[in-house]
């Protein structure tokens, strides 16, 4: 029962993102924006090149075009960072689910990414038809709900359930308690939640010195140097942000579409997890996976992180069909060139492995002949 339950989560997700691409579609082709603002007009998510030079993120703006031509880039392009980064999350969410054996660390994680998918499709109606209200800017608080659950899990620390109620009840208190009606309060609002993702900041870092200081005391799972990195960077996703917030507000930037690729730092998330896990270890997730699998992993991660860099500059030019075709003949090349290097760096190492084993072995093989005569051992033993 609880798989159809599970399954019928991510079936609805699914669905519910394809509705609201629909929908986003359907609302840009009746308002046509040049920007996505929020309810009170504060502009955050650009559409096209064609933008006034008074644009400024997190600053009220007014305007519409009455056509986007060929030079400009189409808003299906402009939005593809979101709708990728929740692909992303959905996709690995799923693959852990299915082929997983299915813990505590499996089980926060895909709670993890189904609410990560449901907060990207709450962002972009935040922005559009704005069906969910102001219960966006209060999901900001109930995420961080799952992040912990997720951040304790990777720790294996006590579950401590109280956290996770004291916080989805904060959640609806700001819902309820604090009212969103003009872009001073949006600004508020946002303010409010710098403060409290600096408060789960703390805290995560408190969990890391804290299990730093006990690592003498229990044997070390992972490779110290690089699970130091990853908690660090665990850490830090909560500092994100608020940073951005920080750099958007108190030092004015300009908006410009190839920002919209920030949109696609999230997708790291999933894809670092899945393969300090399944390349070395330093998250103890246990799921089995093909070639054709990693394949395909690389193959959608560098492929939008290409399109989203190079891709994305490229696009205020116009590009013919024989452009286009560079970008993925490019992009296959790299992909090729990927599984020969990796090849070549494991056999390198099987190598390096294999002529270190050797010596073990022939200072193995000398001994057991020693034991046989004892006589020798002393003669042995000073070569040795």
């Amino acid at each position: 029962m609880s798989r159809v339950f599970w399954l019928a989560g991510f079936l609805i997700l699914l669905l519910a993102v394809l509705l609201q691409v629909d929908a986003t579609a359907r609302f840009i082709e009746l308002k046509k924006p040049l920007i996505l603002t929020t309810g009170h007009g504060l502009a955050l998510i650009p559409l096209t090149f064609a933008i006034p030079g008074g644009a400024v993120y997190l600053k009220p703006f007014t305007g519409t075009a009455d056509a986007l031509n060929g030079n400009q880039l189409k808003y299906v392009q402009a939005l593809l960072p979101i709708y990728a980064s929740a692909f992303f999350f959905w996709f690995t969410g799923m693959f852990l689910y299915v082929f997983s054996r299915v813990r505590r660390l499996e089980r926060a994680y895909v709670i993890f990414c189904l609410c990560v998918v449901a907060y990207m499709l709450f962002f972009v109606d935040f922005f559009t038809w704005r069906y969910s209200g102001n219960f966006f800017l209060a999901y900001n608080i109930f995420i961080i709900a799952p992040f912990l659950y997720l951040y304790r899990s990777v720790y294996a620390l006590s579950t401590r359930g109280v956290i996770y109620v004291l916080i989805i009840l904060a959640a609806l208190a700001a819902f309820i308690l604090i009212p969103v009606k003009s872009a001073a309060d949006e600004l508020s609002f946002i303010k409010i939640l710098g403060g409290v993702f600096s408060v789960v900041f703390v805290y995560c870092a408190y969990l890391f010195v804290w299990s730093e200081r006990n690592r003498e005391r229990d044997a070390p799972q992972f490779r110290p140097w690089a699970s130091r990195i990853f908690n660090l960077s665990l850490i830090f996703a909560v500092a994100l942000p608020p940073s951005f917030f920080f750099m958007l507000y108190y030092a004015p930037v300009r908006i410009d579409i190839n920002y919209n690729a920030l949109f696609f730092l999230p997708s790291f998330f999933p894809i670092i997890f899945l393969t300090l896990s399944l390349r070395w270890g330093l998250v103890a997730f246990h799921a089995p996976i093909s070639l054709i699998a990693v394949r395909f992993m690389y193959f959608a991660f560098f492929g939008f992180l290409y399109w989203f860099t190079i891709g994305f500059s490229l696009g205020e030019l116009y590009q013919n069909e024989t452009t286009r075709l560079g970008h993925v003949l490019i992009l296959g090349l790299f992909l090729l060139l990927i599984d020969p290097l990796r090849t070549a760096l494991l056999a390198s190492l099987d190598s390096y492995t294999s002529a270190r084993r050797k010596i073990l072995d022939s200072f193995l093989l000398q001994s057991s002949q020693q034991i046989a005569n004892p006589r020798r051992v002393n003669n042995f033993i000073e070569r040795l």
